[in-house]
């Protein structure tokens, strides 16, 4: 939103410095002492009477060169992050459905003629406050809405319903770096898309035309902007920013916040500025953010609109920033750089102009006269506190602390569904006193590397897709790999010791394909029995889930493994490493059956034999 950020982010904070401007003019037109005594006498006395705030830059008389301190370059960053309620069974301003992949579009939603809007959806207040908690915002008392006025196909009123004027929260931080200026509560818009149509006249000849379709089905749902300060200093910032937003929105239960579905889509205003600072030295002030303290030449901000995926934003904010630095450093044939609006194309692989500041839009706000004011009271923000559950810092830290390695803890924290996976088949696992007291780092690690890796590599070769999706959300609709399954094969794996870490995979392949037979059924038909054991684990002590039948069974198939493999057996006496063949022999024989460890405590004692 041109406006919004032209309110939030301060004038000051976009200012294209004259002094600056004046020595970029010079860096572009003379580099020589030659090329300015040829300058015109117009240009020698601007040069004279700006002397004084240049003259840090100027050459000694001695020289041959005029030249500049080189300029260390700073992109600066806001965000307009467009957040749509997913989770609400209603729009904003009216009944129509707004929940699953069906959308219905109420007479209000296409502006039929004397169609008022309905009460605000309190669930959509009810979803903000919960968001400003998230944020440490503050939850505004009373706030109001207003009308922004443009005209476009997929806007059938003419105008927004928005809070350009009192936001519904304002302040409050995204993460340590980032702060926010406001959140506010507005309708959204439909969706337009174009397609190529083929007529025939009649005759031979076939013409093709390009046709603009408009779809309503979004129209009127709610919408959350976020607006941040000019806090961002990278794109790999902003991509982190946006990253937390969605995970803030997904634990928040209040949107899916899928940008390849369009839930979520951001607006970045990028800015580039010169600082004559030491590279030790930061450009920031703790206490004063304004630009103009900074001596500094700052390029005219631009906005690149409706971004739908953190590459885009990557990549947008990456040229953008050099095209601003070419700029700046008045290399030849430099696009010059104005205040306007852009969008990026992705297959060009760079921005283009939408509309240039010549050409900016008045919103022509006004208060919305139609729809009352939001009043919170103390009950209703201390309810949306209280409903406020872990956060996924707070989980991350949480699963770190369990003994899980980052990698994993960083996973499972991605997703509110993933965590509660994770911790309901703990919370099995205790229940069925399969740890020998609480539950150890070691337990933990274990069980987070079966999920993380194991359960996620049976899903990827069972065809369920899990790219761009949480990979354990809805998993009992799609698979048999719910909690209370996964418990079992864990118990039979860790506990009763009669299927090996091979087997277990297997067994989890078969359950992410919702094959409904129990773990025992699954082990018998399609594994061809349990695990077979000896008598003697690998660590020398007594195994006592074994049978005399298994050991019998066991110990007479390494005998035989050994017997038949004379050349391996020549082999080994100059190359140890061939002891790994006759493992591989006993498990192809035994259909990966048997315990690696115990096949090679046998397999040694019968080789010391020779």
């Amino acid at each position: 939103m041109l406006a919004v950020s032209k309110a939030t982010l301060g004038a000051s904070e976009w200012t294209h410095h004259h002094r600056g401007a004046f020595t970029k003019t010079l860096m572009r037109t003379t580099t020589t002492r030659r090329t300015l005594s040829s300058s015109s006498s117009s240009s020698s006395s601007s040069f004279s009477s700006s002397s004084s705030s240049s003259s840090s830059s100027s050459p000694s008389s001695s020289s041959s060169k005029f030249s500049l301190p080189k300029m260390r370059k700073e992109v600066v960053v806001g965000l307009e992050i467009h957040l749509q309620l997913t989770r609400l069974k209603a729009k904003l301003f009216s009944p129509a459905r707004n929940f699953g992949e069906v959308h219905t579009v109420h007479a209000f939603d296409r502006a039929e003629p004397g169609t008022l809007p309905s009460p605000v959806n309190e669930r959509a207040v009810a979803c903000a406050v919960k968001l400003g908690v998230a944020l440490n915002a503050k939850c505004e008392r009373v706030s109001e809405f207003d009308r922004k006025h443009y005209f476009y196909g997929d806007l059938p009123h003419g105008y927004q319903i928005t809070q350009h004027r009192k936001p519904i929260l304002t302040g409050g931080r995204i993460n340590d770096g980032v702060r926010v200026e406001r959140v506010q509560l507005e309708m959204d818009t439909g969706k337009t898309s174009t397609s190529t149509v083929s007529s025939d006249d009649g005759g031979t000849q076939t013409t093709k035309k390009t046709v603009t379709n408009v779809d309503l089905s979004r129209a009127g749902s709610t919408l959350l902007e976020i607006v941040t300060r000019p806090d961002i200093r990278s794109e790999e910032q902003a991509v982190e920013t946006v990253s937390d937003v969605i995970q803030m929105a997904r634990y928040l239960e209040i949107s899916d916040a899928n940008m390849e579905d369009g839930s979520i889509r951001v607006d970045v205003n990028v800015s580039v500025r010169n600082g004559r600072k030491n590279e030790g030295e930061s450009f920031d002030d703790d206490d004063n953010d304004d630009f103009r303290n900074v001596n500094a030449d700052s390029s005219e901000r631009t906005e690149i609109k409706n971004l739908n995926s953190l590459r885009s934003i990557r990549n947008a904010i990456k040229y953008e920033k050099e095209r601003h630095g070419r700029y700046l450093d008045g290399i030849a044939g430099a696009e010059k750089v104005e205040r306007e609006t852009r969008s990026w194309d992705e297959k060009l692989n760079r921005t283009i102009v939408l509309r240039s500041k010549e050409s900016l839009l008045d919103y022509r706000f006004m208060k919305e006269p139609d729809v009352l004011p939001i009043v919170l009271t103390d009950e209703e923000i201390e309810r949306a506190k209280n409903s406020v559950g872990e956060m996924p810092k707070v989980a991350f830290e949480r699963l770190k602390n369990l003994g899980i390695s980052e990698e994993h803890a960083k996973f499972l924290s991605l997703h509110p569904s993933s965590v509660k996976y994770f911790d309901d088949i703990v919370s099995l696992c205790l229940d069925a006193s399969m740890f020998s007291s609480s539950l150890s780092n070691e337990d933990a690690k274990s069980i987070a590397n079966f999920v993380c890796v194991e359960i996620v590599g049976a899903l990827r070769e069972a065809g369920v897709s899990t790219k761009g999706k949480p990979p354990f959300q809805g998993i009992e609709s799609k698979t048999n790999l719910h909690p209370e399954r996964v418990r079992d094969v864990l118990k039979s794996l860790k506990v009763d010791k009669t299927i090996s870490g091979r087997m277990a995979k297997d067994v989890l392949k078969v359950l992410a394909r919702n094959d409904t037979r129990s773990i025992d059924e699954i082990i018998e038909q399609d594994l061809g029995g349990s695990l077979i054991s000896s008598q003697e684990n690998g660590d020398g002590a007594q195994n006592e889930a074994a049978t005399d039948k298994d050991s019998q069974s066991l110990d007479a198939m390494c005998q035989s493994v050994v017997e038949d493999l004379v050349d391996e057996r020549e082999a080994m006496r100059k190359n140890p490493k061939v002891f790994g063949a006759f493992v591989g022999e006993v498990m192809k024989r035994t259909r990966g059956r048997a315990d690696p460890k115990q096949v090679s405590a046998t397999l040694r004692k019968l080789l010391d034999e020779y």
